[in-house]
């Protein structure tokens, strides 16, 4: 592991780990309990440097009023970089959720459309790239669908019959519509994988298996950021 992924990993470990289960059980995040111990620690020390520079002359009282006023601005100078930092962070995700794509395999009841492929996010998904699978053996019929270039948010696209049959193994008598119908009904349709993109180069994997519970016949298993 290189140590920039071990950073991130200790980070992520404090961020999202630790300072959760802190927040969760006091309501107060793990680095404002730091920041007042820290705050606490040094105002102690300063006063305890304070009666010792005191008793030999040294020290006068408004320079320990000095010292105090500047810790304290220290104080609160990090933590409003704190506060900026998460506000920074939540408008991170807010960006990324506004921008993700999320698609959903559905069956078509109506021929010659078998499939249709949507995207319910809010972001753009581009080259959409189906795995080719084998729903026969013997003889082979594989379901082979073509890449899509682009998604955009709310849209959809029809994966028809012929484009399904466009494979040189299948016979173009078959009703690939009926077939396939038949084979999601005696559960012999296997997991669907499918892969994305979106506008910040991000690449998304999904994964949709046949499940007659679903109106859409298919259930989203996994569709996460690789």
């Amino acid at each position: 592991m290189s140590k920039k992924n071990r950073f991130l990993g200790f980070r992520d470990l404090i961020e999202n780990q630790w300072n959760n289960s802190v927040k969760s059980n006091t309501g107060t995040d793990l680095f404002d309990w730091g920041l007042l111990i820290l705050w606490i620690a040094v105002s102690v020390l300063g006063v305890l440097a304070y009666r010792t520079a005191a008793l030999e002359s040294q020290m006068k009282l408004s320079d320990l009023l000095t010292f105090e006023l500047l810790w304290f601005t220290a104080f609160a100078v990090v933590r409003y970089t704190k506060e900026t930092y998460w506000l920074k962070k939540v408008a991170q995700k807010q960006y990324d959720y506004e921008t993700l794509p999320y698609l959903r395999l559905q069956w078509s009841s109506e021929a010659p459309d078998v499939f249709h492929i949507k995207n319910e996010g809010r972001g753009i998904a581009v080259d959409v790239a189906f795995e080719t699978i084998e729903i026969q053996r013997t003889p082979r019929i594989p379901v082979v669908i073509k890449r899509r270039p682009v998604l955009a948010p709310g849209g959809w696209s029809a994966i028809k019959e012929e484009e399904l049959k466009a494979a040189p193994e299948v016979l173009p008598s078959l009703n690939m519509h009926g077939f396939i119908d038949a084979r999601l009904k005696s559960g012999k349709f296997k997991t669907l994988h499918v892969s994305y993109t979106d506008l910040r180069g991000r690449i998304y994997d999904a994964e949709f298996e046949p499940d007659e519970t679903y109106n859409d016949r298919f259930r989203i298993t996994f569709q996460k950021e690789r």
